[in-house]
């Protein structure tokens, strides 16, 4: 399966904290052709370079003020811009999966509820989506949790913060997502739990032939990914404002 994306000429506007912020990158192509395990993509960069704008951008959820950012999925393209981005409820619903800091969990519905409705949307029957959330959310429990214990609790009112970003790392791979885009998937967990994350990911990524994009915090994720290559963010200050763009970097 071929998936691609190409950057050009893209530049976002941003004030932060009181302060003008430019994000600009020339050119730029996911994946890269020449890394190993290039269907796994860590982005890295100091805190507040733009690490979380630029998944953002690649995720459709900010729209550059200028350039675009071309997807390319099994034989069909995807151009967004400011002047054309008439494709993003049909890239989120059929190609992307989140995984974000801020939990896409719907607060008044049991865990279940929000395993299932996103596959009830997608076309699923009541019946499979009921097995598939019990099925996906074992993939993300330690091997002395029962998945009936997450079941029935309200994520905001029962569920830890390690346990809400579990289940909301089960519901981004619910739908079989092309593309699983992911906002320090980790941050809240220990270091086991976190193993037991990233790994659920990888598996899942090579399982099915698809591309994880991350952003972490963690500078050892991409050698524990198997990766020769990531995403490293970077900003500088020039004049009255920041500037931040990307590259490719080697491990």
């Amino acid at each position: 399966m071929i998936i691609k994306c190409t950057i050009s000429n893209l530049k976002l506007n941003r004030n932060v904290n009181n302060e003008n912020y430019v994000f600009s990158i020339n050119d730029l192509i996911l994946p890269h052709k020449n890394s190993i395990n290039s269907n796994k993509i860590p982005i890295i960069g100091e805190s507040g370079a733009g690490k979380s704008t630029f998944i953002n951008l690649l995720s459709t959820m900010l729209i550059p003020d200028e350039g675009t950012i071309t997807w390319e999925i099994e034989k069909k393209k995807f151009e967004i811009s400011k002047a054309s981005f008439k494709h993003l409820l049909h890239l989120k619903r059929h190609y992307f999966g989140f995984a974000f800091q801020n939990s896409s969990l719907t607060p008044f519905m049991q865990v279940k509820e929000n395993l299932i409705y996103p596959q009830l949307f997608a076309g699923t029957n009541l019946y499979d989506a009921k097995k598939k959330a019990k099925e996906i959310l074992k993939t993300v429990l330690r091997k002395n949790e029962k998945p009936e214990y997450f079941m029935n609790k309200y994520p905001y009112l029962e569920l830890s913060g390690g346990e809400r970003q579990r289940v909301a790392l089960a519901q981004a791979m619910i739908n079989e997502p092309y593309i699983l885009f992911a906002d320090e998937p980790t941050g809240n967990l220990d270091i086991k739990t976190r193993k037991i994350v990233m790994e659920t990911l990888y598996n899942w990524v090579e399982k099915k032939n698809r591309l994880l994009i991350w952003v972490t915090h963690h500078e050892d994720d991409p050698l524990n990914a198997g990766v020769s290559s990531y995403i490293n963010i970077y900003k500088s200050k020039k004049n009255s404002y920041y500037t931040a763009t990307c590259q490719w970097s080697k491990i």
